[in-house]
């Protein structure tokens, strides 16, 4: 499968967990999904020749790289 796609073993994972645990597990799985997303999107930007979709994949960057920050900032959390 694609970089950082979530698959139905972990979703079914997800499932079995709540609370601080589900919340952690689920961070790093969105964290994972995000830096594939945002290598996605620089693959789009050096091969693409769609102007349009290169700035969609250079907003998607930035947005993605933006959450990233804020996903790993929540995951060092205690």
């Amino acid at each position: 499968g694609m970089s950082g796609m979530m698959n139905s073993e972990d979703m079914s994972k997800l499932g079995t967990l709540s609370g601080t645990e589900f919340n952690k597990t689920w961070l790093t799985m969105m964290t994972e999904h995000h830096a594939g997303a945002v290598e996605m999107a620089k693959v789009e930007i050096v091969r693409g020749s769609n102007a349009d979709a290169k700035t969609l994949a250079t907003n998607i960057i930035a947005a993605q790289q933006a959450e990233l920050t804020l996903m790993k900032g929540l995951l060092a959390q205690p």
